[in-house]
């Protein structure tokens, strides 16, 4: 990309520069197709946020609900053309009716999310090229989405960018009011709002609310993993999401642990720095500003009685100088982790930017460095200011991948460009993310007979690399309670039938070492020997009277000639 890094190029370090070339509003649908409650200029204050697609070098912008605005169309602004403009058109609502007769308003076929506050909880996942809609409370609602029985949770959404479609809306249904403007499809429902967990032996089951808090995330082993923040019964926990659309076995959640030290801000902002394993936010503390959590210890056993890191040593405060002048904690500011310089960075919303330096150590604990990059005051070109516009900066402050600069949106809906200190120069837009890979196992069930063979075959989709290791419940190459497979996916029963007696073999892909196919073997015990034949009847028939005479013995049957 040459547009944005040719402006870059022109400037100094530690400046802003306007780079969008129309107006936020010249991207907005047209009234027919819109709804009537609320403007889409509410989208921007609406507690929003959006997120930088690396791989179209575009910026993707989803947000308004609650009592802002009830439209759930996605905006795009190219870094390319440097011009808004609109991704899909707004779904059809409806009113659903919960118990307490309150009526909140979702899409239509729900398989679109409704409008949303979406605070810090965007994300776009480059390993299956998707945009991840967490979200916060709906229009009209003091929550996420409900099916239309006004109870159970659904979502969290993925919008597909290949889709984009500015005719059409992102759902299946039409636009606004206008049934014929049928839909994209371009919106999945993943239908895996909550998360319901052990947490200890007295307090028994708790379920993770995932539409408040924070995100961030990156990929691994092949996959799109998002951290994020939520609560559960006044508690907070943070969690571990891992998203792929093409396999479901592999989209998994499990809580990291219980945070007893320090909290992201509420609604605030936060950063996932994937070489060090490290995930961070900013808190409402003005002593203790941002909180850091060490992904890299091991989670705690999935639905454990209890936790037993609680954060005790999971999470820290960076210590800074006393008196840092003008440093505001205030979860409402925006902060990003930049891979080039290996820092984060933190945005006020006025223009006054703060960088923040892990210790060279490695060792959380040891001193953080933070230092003022930017003081908006001394400049004449910056944001209009966002910390009083809505609900502050939150999400709408990214690195933006390929120009490799710091990007904004103010209150006016303007993009700007932040030229970070240490900033080297864009590299261009990166390529394309590999291919997802899957693997199918054929046939996908089977029963054997103890100590009998069945052999399954594996096909490896989206690499040249189609070796593959297979395992049995787990154990590579099978053993004798369970059952051998070989190399070459022959398995072969145990003697005797294991109990369970159902067991899984597993292909897993050599090209990444997590995408993998099953198939389910049920053994059954070998079939019991035919009987003996009987020692039976003798029958002899003779032609003159047609008499038969019974003997004991074999049975047969003899004609005697007249």
């Amino acid at each position: 990309m040459t547009a944005l890094t040719t402006i870059l190029a022109g400037m100094v370090d530690g400046t802003w520069a306007k780079v969008n070339l129309n107006t936020f509003p010249d991207a907005w649908p047209p009234i027919a197709d819109r709804t009537t409650a609320g403007s889409p200029s509410s989208v921007i204050g609406a507690w929003s946020s959006f997120e930088w697609d690396s791989l179209r070098q575009q910026l993707m912008l989803f947000g308004g609900g609650h009592g802002n605005y009830a439209g759930n169309e996605v905006y795009l602004w190219n870094g390319g053309t440097q011009l808004w403009s609109l991704g899909t058109l707004p779904s059809r609502v409806v009113g659903v009716t919960l118990s307490n007769q309150q009526q909140v308003f979702m899409p239509v076929d729900f398989a679109a999310p409704p409008s949303m506050h979406s605070y810090d909880t965007n994300n776009y996942l480059p390993a299956c090229d998707r945009f991840l809609v967490l979200g916060g409370p709906a229009y009209n609602a003091s929550f996420g989405p409900v099916k239309a029985d006004g109870v159970t949770k659904t979502g969290p959404f993925l919008w597909n960018p290949a889709l984009a479609d500015p005719t059409k809306v992102g759902g299946t249904d039409g636009s606004g009011y206008q049934s014929f403007r049928l839909g994209s499809n371009s919106w999945q429902n993943l239908d895996q709002h909550s998360l319901t967990f052990t947490f200890s032996w007295w307090f028994g089951e708790r379920q993770l609310d995932i539409q408040d808090g924070t995100s961030a995330g990156a990929v691994e082993g092949g996959l799109d993993i998002v951290y994020f923040t939520g609560s559960a019964n006044s508690s907070q926990f943070l969690a571990r999401r891992t998203v792929d659309p093409a396999v479901p076995a592999n989209n998994s959640m499990r809580i990291v642990g219980k945070i007893t030290d320090g909290m992201p801000g509420a609604y605030g902002a936060s950063s996932y720095c994937a070489s060090r394993k490290l995930f961070v936010g900013l808190t409402t503390d003005l002593t203790k500003p941002i909180v850091v959590f060490d992904c890299s210890l091991p989670p705690p056993p999935t639905n454990a009685a209890y936790y037993p890191h609680n954060f005790a040593n999971l999470s820290k405060y960076p210590t800074f100088p006393a008196g840092l002048a003008g440093y505001a904690a205030a979860g409402v500011n925006g902060l990003d982790y930049d891979p080039t310089t290996d820092s984060w960075f933190v945005w006020n919303g006025y223009g006054d930017v703060w960088q923040v330096k892990a210790p060279a150590s490695g060792v959380i604990t040891d001193p953080w460095t933070i230092t003022q990059a930017t003081v908006g005051a001394n400049l004449t070109v910056k944001p209009t200011a966002l910390n009083t516009y809505g609900g502050g900066v939150r999400g709408k402050f990214k690195f933006a991948a390929g120009p490799d600069c710091m990007l904004a949106l103010d209150a006016n809906a303007d993009v700007w460009v932040y030229r970070q200190p240490g900033y080297t120069g864009g590299v261009g837009a990166p390529p394309p993310p590999p291919p997802s890979i899957t693997v199918t196992v054929a046939p996908t069930s089977a029963t054997v007979i103890a100590g009998s063979a069945q052999s399954f075959s594996a096909t490896v989709n989206g690499s040249s690399n189609q070796a593959v290791i297979w395992s049995v419940n787990g154990i590579a190459g099978g053993n004798s309670t369970v059952g051998t497979v070989s190399a070459a996916g022959l398995y072969v029963a145990p003697a005797a039938v294991p109990n369970p007696a159902a067991v899984t073999v597993r292909a897993t892909a050599a090209a990444n070492g997590t995408s993998y196919g099953e198939a389910s073997v049920t053994i059954s015990a070998a079939a019991p020997p035919p009987p003996p034949p009987p020692q039976g009847l003798a029958i002899e028939v003779t032609e003159a009277d047609g008499s038969a005479h019974v003997y004991h013995g074999v049975l047969s049957v003899r004609a005697v000639q007249q």
